[in-house]
């Protein structure tokens, strides 16, 4: 019996050292909408990029009030800049899973807004691509969107882009909430892993069979 229980307590922890828990990328609330908060913002282990400015839409903002947002930005107008690329990494260099993201196009009321979409591009560990385009409503107000957690895994960024901020078709978007798992360096097992664990567990069931003898 005890050495049923050291080999299944070896075992969990086998199974469960690859990974971490969950957290959400949240914005701090406010005071007022619109503030610059530079090319870089980093939160819960997670950094945060752009090639323009990020702009923090606080509770002055109807649409995320109680739920602040980030856009990339212009500093001086602070409006969203077309093309601007967005690029989320962890602050170690790590691995990571993307669960979810809010999105919420930025539009001025009275605006006659359509759908449109963003796509998001990842780079995984072993340097190939995987994409997921997300259909925004043009409604106003967050929706939130989550991704294949079989293709959106062992990530080392993604990036995203801007859209146009043109009267009378806004594309452009705030967005919050970011879902992220962290990852060990080791979330697959390697083979010099696996085979300490099985001599590991040999050893016990040696020690097990000298000491019933």
């Amino acid at each position: 019996m005890k050495l049923k229980q050291a080999l299944l307590g070896l075992a969990m922890i086998f199974a469960f050292a690859g990974a971490a828990g969950a957290t959400v990328m949240e914005f701090p609330a406010q005071i007022y909408d619109n503030q610059d908060v530079g090319q870089v913002y980093e939160a819960n282990g997670f950094r945060l990029a752009t090639d323009a400015t990020f702009i923090m839409m606080g509770c002055n903002d109807p649409v995320y009030c109680g739920s602040p947002s980030l856009m990339a930005a212009d500093s001086t107008y602070q409006i969203p800049v077309a093309g601007a690329t967005t690029t989320l990494t962890r602050t170690d260099g790590g691995l990571f899973t993307l669960n979810s993201i809010d999105l919420s196009e930025e539009t001025f009321l009275g605006w006659d807004t359509s759908p449109f979409v963003v796509t998001f591009i990842g780079t995984l560990a072993d340097n190939s691509m995987v994409y997921e385009t997300l259909p925004v409503d043009g409604i106003f107000g967050p929706q939130t969107f989550t991704f294949d957690p079989t293709r959106f895994t062992d990530l080392v960024s993604v990036s995203w882009v801007q859209g146009t901020f043109n009267f009378p078709d806004s594309t452009a978007y705030h967005f919050a909430n970011i879902d992220v798992t962290p990852l060990s360096s080791s979330a697959v097992p390697e083979p010099a892993t696996m085979l300490l664990f099985a001599s590991g567990a040999l050893g016990l069931a040696g020690v097990y069979r000298k000491r019933k003898n």
